[in-house]
């Protein structure tokens, strides 16, 4: 019996024990936004409607690319409006469309004009330095479609290191989609549309932490101390907030991917054709339900499309000023999206249709 016992005690020292699992450190959000913009209908400079994007400078002020009158406004760390560049038209530093700041460069701003498809720089004081017109298809090229994730804001320079991120994390299941959004100190931050925490990860795929903001915020920029985003409340009203995050200190080494000037795959064949023939057809059956109920619907069954049994459509959102939409096809994993209006997702070039592997 003892020799029994003894041989019970040496297996059991044996057996593998699972490790336990381990769980990213939660970065915290202040829970006040330190600076916070609009919201106001009795102060012209803080009324804001249809913000396609906002940057943070480096010394504090927010940058705010407005819809609805179309120009930039600049606004210091508190809120306060400071200055405004350019106005709606077409001439040399107006806006035609939905404006998009691509980057910052030093005290230098490159915007994409979506309406004119003009790409023009400008210095914060409000100068015009230069502007080129873009072919029919420009779009700017820091936005792509890559295993159902919209990865955007990324420069040529990490398109090898978003390709290596996505390609070692599993994909979101079909219909969800992803956005992936780089901070510029290495990091990569990763949201699905069904939740309010970011991950935020390596160019390996290593999980380095999370980040949960409050419901509703959509980002537009995240860096080291800070994110920039957009909240819309239930009537529509849209403020932009600027929250601390209590991010580590960014990584000492760069990534080995980094400075390969690349640009992520993407997607060809008989597929794509088919996806986006549904695409077009949704676009027509929802303007259909537009000029009938003054607003476009928010479920797909609403527009009664043609799918194979392999092919899923999403209504990503809808409202009485625009909608976006997306197909997914089970067979491949590829998917072809759009955007109209203020419903186009944060950094999604407005009625352009893209696919993506």
């Amino acid at each position: 019996m003892r020799d029994l016992r003894l041989l019970v005690v040496l297996v059991l020292l044996f057996v593998p024990v699972a490790a336990p699992a381990q769980t990213a450190p939660r970065w915290p959000v202040a829970p006040v936004p330190m600076t916070r913009i609009g919201g106001s209908s009795s102060d012209e400079s803080q009324e804001l409607l249809g913000v396609g994007s906002a940057r943070r400078l480096a010394d504090g002020r927010v940058l705010v690319a407005n819809g609805k009158p179309r120009e930039m406004r600049i606004y210091s760390a508190q809120g306060k409006f400071l200055s405004r560049i350019g106005r709606e038209g077409g001439g040399p530093g107006e806006f035609a469309g939905r404006i998009d700041i691509i980057t910052l460069i030093g005290d230098t701003i490159v915007v994409f004009d979506q309406g004119s498809l003009r790409w023009s720089r400008f210095l914060a004081s409000g100068k015009l330095v230069d502007e080129a017109k873009a072919g029919p298809a420009a779009a700017p090229a820091q936005v792509a479609l890559y295993r159902r994730s919209i990865v955007r804001d990324l420069p040529p320079s990490l398109g090898r290191c978003a390709t290596l991120l996505l390609d070692a994390i599993p994909p979101v299941p079909i219909p969800s989609l992803r956005e992936v959004l780089p901070d510029g100190v290495g990091r990569f931050w990763l949201h699905t549309d069904s939740s309010t925490t970011w991950s935020v990860h390596a160019a390996s795929g290593k999980l380095l932490g999370t980040v949960q903001f409050p419901a509703g915020v959509e980002l537009y920029q995240v860096g080291a101390g800070f994110a920039v985003g957009r909240l819309r409340d239930a009537d529509e009203v849209e403020q932009v907030v600027v929250f601390r995050v209590a991010t580590p200190p960014p990584p000492s080494v760069r990534p080995a991917c980094a400075g390969n000037r690349d640009s992520l795959p993407g997607a060809s064949g008989p597929r794509v054709t088919e996806l986006k023939t549904i695409l077009r057809n949704s676009l027509t059956a929802g303007e259909m339900a537009y000029s009938n109920l003054a607003h476009y619907v928010g479920t797909a069954d609403s527009l009664t499309l043609k799918l194979g049994d392999d092919m899923v459509f999403r209504v990503l959102r809808a409202s009485n000023r625009g909608w976006a939409g997306a197909v997914f096809d089970r067979r491949t994993s590829l998917v072809c999206m759009f955007g109209l209006g203020d419903a186009t997702p944060v950094g999604w070039p407005e009625g352009m249709m893209r696919c993506g592997p």
